[in-house]
């Protein structure tokens, strides 16, 4: 008859990775880097956004021949205003998305085309390494400048007036 082997080295070796388990779940994380909290930007969303535009125009990357980089950060620039703004989560959305949430939010045409051409443009530089044409980087300013304009508060409460 085969002899059983002992259950208690089993228990053991339980009890043991279950201490160790509670142990570390009691443990407080170490303190990070002590980092300087964020100061509150309390501006209203269409003032940062012009404040981010001339700070992306003032680092001349389009100038630098980075149209790609130029393109993330414009389109981000205007994707947390887009977020700021409306309803949505603008930031984790596709360009496509963002299209039909703005056609949703029955916005004037016009406004939603400038968006559609200023995105699709920045689309292309950015995935499918087109070539960029030397005026647009201008006009990229130009359109986000005016999307801007068209979609403030002040300029959709206009519009919406009798």
């Amino acid at each position: 008859m085969a002899a059983r082997s002992p259950l208690w080295p089993w228990l053991l070796a339980a009890a043991a990775v279950a201490a160790g388990t509670w142990w570390l779940s009691r443990r407080k994380p170490a303190a990070p880097a002590e980092e300087a909290p964020a100061a509150r930007d309390d501006r209203p969303a269409e003032l940062r956004a012009e404040q981010e535009l001339a700070d992306l125009e003032a680092s001349g990357l389009w100038a630098q021949g980075r149209h790609k980089e130029h393109s993330l950060r414009l389109t981000d620039i205007l994707r947390r205003y887009l977020e700021s703004r409306f309803p949505f989560p603008a930031t984790r959305l596709t360009t496509a998305e963002l299209h039909r949430a703005l056609r949703a939010l029955e916005l004037d045409r016009a406004v939603v085309a400038l968006f559609k051409s200023l995105f699709d443009r920045a689309d292309l530089v950015k995935f499918a390494k087109v070539q960029a044409e030397p005026q647009w980087g201008a006009r990229d300013f130009e359109e986000a400048r005016r999307f801007i304009k068209e979609t403030s508060p002040a300029a959709v409460k206009a519009e919406s007036l009798p």
